[in-house]
């Protein structure tokens, strides 16, 4: 028990620097000993010091509890496959827009943290002369779960959020000449769970090479280089692990849906509205999709759709541009969101949801003008790009609903650059489209 002449004993020490308790500090000690016992003896006192930074660092890290247990035995257990489609951009303009394949194989060796080793191989364009650079990426990936780290693991979230690094070998060739090339990658992956097993992830990650990744035509004279990647795909758990009590991967209201769309089509560019007119670039757009509802303000929906219209005019006569494309598009729908929030069941009447998404196509620009310049009088190219808009929808019947759609779509490209200033013969684009449909949806 605390007393009164301990009290003063513990402040009566001697102190040699400047904030010394003089001998009088003995009659404020009176003051300070009846505030303590002014209170009940079994009070505890607590003198508050403010931020304790010592207490925070040694503090107990809180975790969410796993509701699936995890193992990684045998060795097949939670090992994954994924095939991805990926688009790179040397960060310079000597070279152009790249597109590649991959196959991955990976395994989770704990709730949070997996490795995966990936191999692709695709091309990009050399812009001095236009010929292609063939590339084959090796690389060796290191993965960490955050929303696993955080939330705890389970095998029916939704989505989930992770960090990606690691390193990687890569082999440049073209014409008469080839490069050998290390780096070092680090990035995000943001996966969704599909179905018991199956993921759609999109990866956007940034490249440090050495020098040799880019061969090129004029002599490569830099020490390192910088790569811009971003990659989409499925993955599959050859043996993901099973919780008795998530048996259901996500609450699902109406499930799978199918929708058609159509309406008018132009390229947002400076060339139409200031060449062509706005009014005589109008073309059409077309698609039709499939998706499927995972609760009642969430979906995903893979379309493929054609657009073609006037993008430029030479000599009086309009050259259209045609646009083959592949598209995967989270939907949010907020009046859902909102109402879900208000513990509302089932779905409005009316809804308002945003779309994006990679988008992976084909174009094909017709422009007779390159024939002068000793060039193909058309480009072609295949493109990863984004895509996006608004819908407002209107349910008809519980399974039919009509709905309006603005959408907008970006794709870079290379083409031929008809410039006396520069060295290049071709040059980096980007085309930005516009699509403005009505549609109806049906749910299956």
């Amino acid at each position: 028990m605390l007393s009164r002449d301990s009290l003063t004993m513990s402040v009566a020490v001697p102190v040699t620097d400047s904030l010394a308790v003089s001998d009088t500090s003995e009659m404020n000690l009176d003051s300070l000993y009846n505030q303590i016992f002014s209170q009940k003896q079994d009070t505890a006192v607590v003198f508050d010091r403010g931020y304790d930074a010592g207490r925070f660092v040694n503090a107990r890290r809180q975790r969410s509890v796993d509701i699936t247990p995890f193992s990684a035995k045998p060795f097949l257990a939670n090992t994954f496959v994924s095939a991805r489609v990926t688009t790179n951009k040397i960060m310079t303009e000597d070279y152009g827009f790249g597109l590649l394949g991959g196959l991955s194989f990976g395994k989770w060796v704990h709730e949070d943290h997996a490795v995966r080793i990936t191999a692709s191989m695709g091309q990009w364009q050399d812009n001095f002369d236009g010929n292609p650079i063939t590339g084959v990426d090796a690389s060796a990936s290191y993965i960490f779960n955050m929303s696993s780290y955080v939330g705890g693991y389970r095998t029916n979230r939704l989505a989930e959020v992770m960090i990606v690094g690691g390193l990687g070998y890569s082999y440049s060739m073209r014409t008469g000449s080839f490069g050998h090339a290390g780096s070092a990658h680090a990035g995000a992956n943001l996966t969704l769970r599909l179905f018991k097993g199956v993921d759609f992830f999109i990866e956007p990650l940034v490249k440090i090479y050495t020098n040799g990744v880019a061969v090129s035509y004029a002599g490569n004279w830099r020490t390192w280089m910088t790569s811009v990647e971003a990659s989409c795909g499925l993955s599959y758990n050859i043996r993901q692990s099973k919780s008795p009590y998530s048996r259901k991967l996500v609450p699902m209201s109406e499930g799978w849906f199918i929708s058609l769309q159509g309406g008018p089509h132009f390229q947002n560019s400076a060339l139409v509205y200031n060449v062509l007119g706005l009014e005589n670039s109008l073309g059409v757009h077309v698609g039709l999709g499939v998706g499927k509802y995972y609760n009642d303000f969430f979906a995903m929906r893979y379309s493929g759709a054609y657009s073609r219209g006037p993008w430029v005019i030479y000599e009086g006569e309009d050259f259209p541009c045609n646009y083959f494309s592949l598209r995967a598009e989270a939907m949010v729908d907020f009046v859902g969101l909102i109402r879900t929030a208000m513990r509302k069941e089932g779905r409005a009447l009316f809804s308002a949801a945003v779309l994006l998404g990679p988008e992976f196509g084909y174009m094909y620009k017709v422009d007779e003008k390159f024939e002068l310049a000793d060039h193909e009088p058309v480009v072609q190219s295949a493109y990863f790009g984004l895509t996006g808009g608004v819908q407002a929808k209107f349910r008809v019947t519980r399974r039919l609903s009509l709905f309006l759609e603005p959408r907008f779509s970006i794709m870079a490209y290379d083409a031929p650059l008809h410039d006396l200033t520069t060295q290049n013969d071709f040059r980096n684009y980007y085309d930005g489209i516009f699509n403005g449909n009505l549609g109806i949806e049906f749910t299956l």
